[in-house]
């Protein structure tokens, strides 16, 4: 069984939940980094949608390293995209 859909999606899960439990704490707001927050957090939402409903997105390896690498990255910053 290829695992790669799953990884994918619980990792595009992570990066779509970090994005939307960010904090500002008081920082003053920047429209280009809430509309990037955002655009990412639709197009990684997306993700373990369609593996809900039964079409998984197949990903290639490198795409599963790069998404990895994003949610770690977006974890260790808690969610701050800039």
């Amino acid at each position: 069984m290829n695992y790669l859909p799953l990884i994918n999606s619980v990792c595009c899960g992570l990066i779509a939940l970090s994005l939307m439990f960010f904090s500002r704490k008081g920082a003053t707001h920047r429209p280009y980094a809430s509309l990037l927050a955002y655009t990412v957090t639709v197009a990684a939402g997306s993700v373990p949608i369609l593996h809900i409903i039964g079409r998984p997105y197949l990903p290639d390896p490198p795409q599963l390293v790069l998404n990895l690498l994003l949610c770690i990255a977006l974890i260790s910053v808690r969610g701050n995209v800039i």
